[in-house]
């Protein structure tokens, strides 16, 4: 089911906890914050979280609605942790292609393994996420994992990724592949690139906006519009933006370009500070 809630500044927590308890709220359940737009679209599948309940230790929710920058495009992603290597067989059945919530599902051990690395992934957890439910040690593991986090280990393979994938999306081009979807491919290594180059930079960033902010860190605020254009295109083939319009080969060269050229200006500044 999908219900849009008015954030309510007195009973927004009140809403979210009953929406996915299905009853009142109970103690295991945290409140979220309150967002900052007008409606606030909460895409939770209640049977789902209820279920997951049964089999987590830790439910967090994060992306942009723990980070009050949603939008009626906005998925609700929500961090599932436990002792399962798998999800319980009734929430796989119980989440629909027709609900927008992005379910990540990890053990304990593959958390761990993650915080060894100094995982982005988990910094963004550290810095906008809310929990929502903790149950038996969920707490103190979650916690602990994202206490003093290591640094980011995988800088040099990441800046290596996005250079063979703008490389495929040149052969792509090349060839018969249709710009639109070359053009998705490059809205996510920006969007990636750029996440990267502020955590880098001192200035970790999380949200749509790390292209600007990335750009504008490595000083290369120009290719800034040019990638946030890009971007539009992944987020359509997320189902989280309307149709941008038709894109061409020649903008999609361009496009090409101008990611290459952030991974170099991010590769030079990781290289003098590196050496």
């Amino acid at each position: 089911m999908v219900e849009r809630i008015h954030p309510d500044p007195d009973r927004w927590r009140y809403h979210i906890a009953c929406h996915i308890a299905g009853s009142a709220p109970h103690a295991g359940f945290r409140g979220v914050p309150r967002c900052r737009s007008g409606w606030v679209i909460c895409f939770i599948a209640r049977k789902s979280v209820v279920e997951m309940t049964a089999a987590a230790q830790a439910i967090v929710l994060y992306g942009s609605v723990a980070r009050g920058d949603d939008d009626s495009w906005s998925d609700l992603d929500v961090l599932v942790l436990g002792p399962s290597p798998e999800l319980p067989g009734a929430v796989l059945a119980s989440l629909r292609d027709d609900l927008p919530l992005r379910v990540s599902h990890y053990t304990w051990k593959e958390f761990a393994s993650m915080r060894a690395t100094g995982s982005l992934f988990l910094r963004h957890l550290a810095q906008e996420a809310s929990p929502l439910h903790f149950d038996g040690e969920g707490e103190e593991m979650y916690e602990m994992a994202l206490r003093c986090l290591p640094p980011y280990q995988h800088v040099e393979r990441d800046i290596r990724s996005f250079r063979l994938g703008v490389k495929d999306v040149l052969r792509g081009l090349a060839g018969s592949s249709p710009p639109l979807f070359e053009m998705s491919v490059l809205g996510g290594i920006a969007r990636h690139a750029s996440v990267l180059a502020c955590y880098l930079k001192g200035a970790p960033f999380f949200g749509r906006q790390s292209i600007p902010h990335g750009c504008r860190l490595l000083g290369v605020s120009d290719l800034s519009e040019q990638l946030v254009s890009a971007h539009r295109y992944r987020l359509y083939a997320n189902g989280q933006c309307p149709w941008p319009r038709t894109a061409d080969r020649t903008e999609a060269d361009a496009a090409a370009s101008a990611c290459a050229r952030l991974i170099d200006v991010m590769e030079s500044y990781v290289n003098a500070h590196t050496n």
